[in-house]
């Protein structure tokens, strides 16, 4: 398995059980390097948020199902729900790029709501 600034850690166990040779390798698995989690700001993806409203909603099951259709899009990060049963919800999304309005349009009809604004 590659990962990046990942490395396979192997470790010398001394012998402290009958039977056990010294020197004996046992893999530890993958181990990340402290400098690998070390980023760079400038690195960084940008994100963008926006804010939606929905009518419709009135339930989980509601925010489930525009989170789960909304979060499908390309570039999404996160998807929350302020949910105003009645009323018009807001969704606010977080993605790397502003995203079609028409996109998000067809995913909260997808879930069998409509995008107000």
């Amino acid at each position: 398995m590659n990962v990046e600034g990942a490395h396979r850690v192997r470790l010398n166990t001394p012998p402290n059980r009958p039977g056990r040779r010294a020197g004996r390798q046992v893999s530890t698995g993958i181990v990340r390097s402290p400098i690998s989690l070390i980023r760079n700001p400038m690195e960084e993806p940008m994100s963008t948020t926006a804010s939606y409203s929905v009518s419709g909603m009135t339930c989980a099951h509601c925010v489930a199902a525009v989170t789960e259709e909304v979060g499908r899009l390309a570039g999404v990060s996160a998807v929350d729900v302020d949910l105003n049963a009645g009323g018009d919800s807001r969704v606010i999304v977080t993605s790397e790029a502003p995203l079609p309005v028409a996109a998000v349009r067809t995913a909260v009809d997808e879930a069998g709501y409509a995008l107000v604004s």
